[in-house]
């Protein structure tokens, strides 16, 4: 019955890449739902290693404020294969949608055990050199200007963790 669950899930997963990688905007609904389905996908995966938290802010109406897509997912799955995948077990993913001044800010934290301290600082993620290049390419064509930050979480804990905080004008 799991195997069912599992597939049931992925199949869901399949079917929201496929429709969003056809646009160049999605609603936030679209882009929280994504992130629900997947981090539901990797629970199934990882039995009780982690849970995860979605916050949205209660100012923001995720059917009308939109954001590029597949924006997030790329430090969520970091956050799952190489965050919660070197700890045993109380793994946290928390993924916050909020308003500020500027405009939406999303921030990604998880409580693995933080960037990598063999690279040294002089690696950069698969992820994080796809979304640097997307974000110049929506910067170029939408004139958009997405502000992404990678820190440690919790520089003071064993457990560093990464904290990803995108922050996007709003959209007119």
């Amino acid at each position: 019955m799991e195997s069912v669950s599992y597939i049931s899930e992925f199949s869901g997963l399949m079917r929201m890449v496929l429709e969003n990688s056809r646009k160049d905007l999605i609603t936030l609904k679209e882009d929280v739902d994504f992130v629900n389905y997947y981090l539901k996908l990797q629970k199934l995966r990882f039995t009780d290693k982690f849970n995860f938290i979605i916050e949205i802010d209660e100012k923001i109406n995720t059917e009308i404020v939109k954001i590029p897509p597949m924006l997030t997912q790329p430090f969520i799955e970091n956050a799952v294969e190489h965050g919660m995948r070197q700890i045993e077990k109380d793994g946290v993913i928390q993924v916050a949608y909020k308003l500020d001044e500027i405009g939406l800010v999303i921030t990604i934290i998880d409580n693995g055990k933080g960037i990598s301290e063999e690279t040294d600082g002089k690696h950069n993620s698969l992820a994080t050199t796809i979304t640097k290049e997307r974000i110049l390419n929506i910067s170029r064509l939408q004139n958009l200007k997405i502000k992404m930050e990678i820190t440690e979480a919790f520089p003071d804990n064993e457990n560093k963790g990464v904290q990803v905080v995108f922050t996007i004008p709003q959209i007119k």
